[in-house]
């Protein structure tokens, strides 16, 4: 089952946005958190295979569609620091907003909840009944902003009530994601910065649109904490190289202010909340250098092991992941740690049919100790 987590978010990802190798970097980045992990041939394959699905049905067409970026002078590089500030302070209020709503409705009564997404309904729906483009994804204008069609005033009251509106959706259990609304807010911010700038530098800042396009990297850099994938997502969704300079900048600086400010990664501190507490990296790290010899005690009392080549057991240099996955399919609380020259004697002879070798000891069926001379000597005359 884990093994398979991985597998299925980037198959998901890569036909959800249409970015094959952005979901292969996403899985292996955030789900497993190892860009060396042993399961990227599955999660290439799955990748590979859901777009192929994607073209075959939908077509090759990339989700937005946005006008050439060119850059047209130096001093823009300056407006997109301080658009991934920006970027970067709007993702650390969603994320604690968005962590303090659900602390809340999780102190609730669970005869309650079904009131939690009613009220969340609420607060939706009223924003809704205003300004109906707060409500869903909003792809549609998100290409707006992308081709400089809104007002700034308009984009920056879209980021404070798509934070709120997300925010609220989530907290209360009802349907919603992240990953969608982060876009959305990205590039309303974006656009919104974009016009500021345009305003006061007009012939140093290029359109609103690239700035929006820029925006939507960095909020997803901000609140996902995966820089390296929104690089690529925004590339692969738009297939526009040009801009990639720009969006490092944005996301680096983004990315630097969330993890200041909120050093727990949001999908980590949603699980927190629910008392799940998942391994680090590091700690995952770790626990790798430890053996089954760091952990073995004596046999002393223990019962023959069955007889037959395939009974559990493990080795003493096995790491301790193997231990347990053996011991949960097994259904066991302790194996038999079993020398490697055991296994060689196991296999060399059928007159003995039992071993089982811990720290100096072994036994056979009729649970006589063998010293290690006498084994020596078996496997001599084998």
């Amino acid at each position: 089952m884990k093994s398979l987590l991985p597998v299925g978010a980037a198959a998901a990802l890569a036909a959800a946005f249409n970015t094959p190798i952005a979901a292969v970097l996403f899985s292996l980045e955030e789900v497993i958190g190892d860009l060396h992990a042993p399961l990227l041939g599955s999660v290439v394959l799955s990748s590979a295979t859901s777009w192929i699905v994607l073209h075959l049905v939908l077509g090759d067409e990339p989700l937005f569609h946005v006008p050439a970026y060119h850059l047209i002078h130096p001093v823009e590089f300056a407006v997109y620091a301080v658009l991934g500030l920006v970027g970067g302070l709007v993702s650390v209020s969603f994320v604690k907003m968005l962590l303090w709503m659900r602390a809340r409705v999780l102190k609730f009564p669970p005869n309650t909840g079904w009131v939690h997404p009613v009220a969340g309904g609420v607060i939706v729906g009223l924003f809704g009944w205003f300004i109906p483009e707060v409500l869903g994804v909003g792809y549609m204008y998100v290409g707006d902003a992308l081709n400089g069609r809104m007002a700034f005033k308009f984009m920056a009251l879209l980021v404070v009530l798509k934070v709120i509106a997300t925010a609220s959706s989530y907290a209360s259990g009802n349907a919603g994601g992240i990953f969608g609304p982060s876009l959305f807010m990205g590039a309303m911010l974006g656009g919104a910065v974009g016009s500021a700038a345009h305003s006061v530098l007009p012939q140093y800042t290029a359109d609103v649109g690239a700035y929006a396009l820029v925006g939507m990297g960095t909020t997803f850099a901000g609140i996902v904490r995966v820089p390296l994938t929104s690089v690529i997502m925004i590339f692969e969704m738009t297939r526009d190289y040009t801009i990639i300079v720009p969006l490092m900048i944005s996301n680096l600086v983004s990315f630097y202010i969330s993890y200041r400010f909120q050093r727990t990664p949001i999908y980590e501190a949603l699980a927190h909340q629910l008392g799940i507490h998942l391994p680090s990296a590091a700690t995952r790290q770790a626990v790798s250098g430890f053996r089954v010899s760091s952990a073995v005690r004596s046999a002393d009392g223990a019962a023959p092991m069955p007889a037959g080549e395939n009974f559990p057991h493990v080795h003493a240099d096995h790491g301790l992941d193997i231990a347990l996955h053996r011991m949960g399919i097994s259904g066991l609380k302790e194996l038999p740690v079993v020398s490697r020259m055991m296994s060689l004697v196991w296999k060399a002879s059928s007159r003995l049919t039992t071993y089982c070798a811990f720290t100096g000891c072994l036994k056979n069926r009729n649970a006589k100790k063998t010293p290690i001379s006498d084994i020596n000597a078996f496997l001599a005359a084998s």
